[in-house]
């Protein structure tokens, strides 16, 4: 006689399910696999499975070794069964169980063949794992070391010798000349009534520049957002007034630095007197 399992959906005969007087045919409602895989899910079972194995060891402890090493036995000839014994000079990686060069494997004094479990692509990629996860894992111990390596007092000390130096010095200068000016700049773009007064160029003379020349770069003539560009620049005497003031994109500002008008209006390819021509009055 057979009987259905519901759980693997399979027609087994009556000797394959566990008896239990329970029910009205007498049998378990599952066949002997199913319900063994059940039990070994269960903690329960896990437990009582690990309270046998201890008391059967104390009882046969000659004949618990002879398993053990017919066990370990069988693994390791399963393991050679799998992965047969390499020709001299090849190692299998532990990862991707490619057989590679032992060249091509880290060194590591532990091991007998002196060379590592894996391949150095593949020892990379877990180095580079571990080093993400430590990174993310200690992000607010590193940040704070950071700051204060960056703002302890030997920080402060050491910059503050560093700045003292003449290159140095220099470097700090022309930086902060240049932002003043960016920021003037922006200012006068802004129409500031202190800095208009000041150089005598409103917000609508700048409206003004700007609509004459289309709202484009005078240099390169691509629309966009203008800068204050000086036809003579304010280190050699030019001033923010009508007649010196033409837009000029980031870029070409940037690049013009403090080089004449003329010199690189002819490295741009504009005729200069074209741009001057067309200033407003």
């Amino acid at each position: 006689m057979t009987k259905s399992c519901p759980r693997c959906q399979t027609e087994k005969p009556n000797t394959d399910f566990y008896p239990s007087p329970r029910r009205a045919d007498g049998l378990s409602g599952w066949c002997k696999l199913c319900d063994n895989a059940r039990h070994k899910n269960s903690e329960g079972h896990r437990r009582h499975s690990r309270e046998s194995q201890r008391r059967f060891r104390q009882r046969n402890p000659g004949r618990a070794k002879a398993i053990l090493a017919k066990s370990r036995a069988k693994q390791k000839a399963e393991r050679l069964e799998a992965h047969p014994p390499l020709p001299e000079g090849l190692k299998r990686c532990g990862s991707c169980k490619e057989v590679l060069p032992l060249e091509q494997f880290m060194r590591d004094k532990r091991n007998s063949k002196g060379r590592g479990c894996y391949c150095v692509p593949c020892n990379r990629k877990k180095s580079a794992k571990r080093g993400n996860a430590y990174y993310h894992r200690h992000a607010e111990t590193r940040r704070a070391k950071q700051n204060e390596r960056r703002r302890g007092p030997a920080a402060k000390a050491v910059a503050k010798v560093w700045r003292k130096r003449p290159e140095v010095r220099a470097v700090i200068r022309e930086r902060e000349r240049v932002t003043k000016g960016i920021l003037r700049e922006r200012r006068y773009a802004n129409g500031d009534v202190e800095t208009s007064l000041e150089v005598s160029f409103t917000r609508a003379d700048w409206i003004a520049v700007i609509e004459k020349f289309g709202g484009a770069c005078a240099y390169c003539g691509k629309p966009g957002r203008m800068t204050l560009e000086h036809i003579v620049p304010l280190v050699s005497g030019g001033r923010t007034e009508k007649g010196n003031i033409i837009p000029a994109c980031l870029p070409c500002n940037a690049s013009k630095q403090e080089r004449p008008f003329e010199e690189f209006c002819r490295e741009r390819g504009v005729d200069p007197d074209q741009i001057l021509n067309g200033l407003p009055n």
